[in-house]
């Protein structure tokens, strides 16, 4: 399991995703970067269900909560 894989599980739990273990494109466990995007075979029809994109890279959805917990959460910190 990536680094990546872990700080997600750690911060999510994967609460929210029904996938948490494999990505959305081909088989989930070894595509990454320019051997998935939308017109790859086997890429899922709903990304909302997924914690990762790829077997490396978040989805939107991931990237949306993350960003939400920062600035939600921290960003009186600053100010």
């Amino acid at each position: 399991m990536s680094w990546t894989h872990r700080f997600f599980f750690l911060i999510f739990g994967g609460q929210g995703f029904e996938v948490i273990k494999k990505g959305c494109c081909g088989t989930g466990d070894i595509e990454v970067s320019i051997l998935c995007n939308r017109y790859s075979i086997n890429t899922c029809s709903n990304t909302t269900h997924y914690l990762f994109w790829d077997s490396y890279h978040p989805t939107q959805e991931a990237y949306l909560a993350l960003s939400s917990l920062v600035f939600d959460n921290k960003i009186k910190d600053f100010f």
